[in-house]
């Protein structure tokens, strides 16, 4: 796959003073969705997420989600 530059006009719906971190989603080269992240909202791979975990000494398994 040969990535090509493009470039992409896209409407968000942000209020108009907003100053932040925006994750797009694109689908096929169209802006399907974005989301506002927050100031301690983290993107990563899981990769990233478990290597997070060993620095940190946390075992995987005893994650539950509540």
């Amino acid at each position: 796959m040969i990535n090509q530059p493009v470039t992409l006009t896209v409407t968000l719906n942000v209020p108009s003073d907003f100053t932040g971190r925006i994750l797009l989603y694109l689908e096929k080269g169209q802006l399907n969705n974005n989301l506002i992240l927050r100031d301690n909202d983290i993107v990563s791979t899981l990769a990233g997420f478990s290597e997070l975990l060993i620095r940190d000494g946390t075992d995987a398994r005893h994650l539950t989600g509540e």
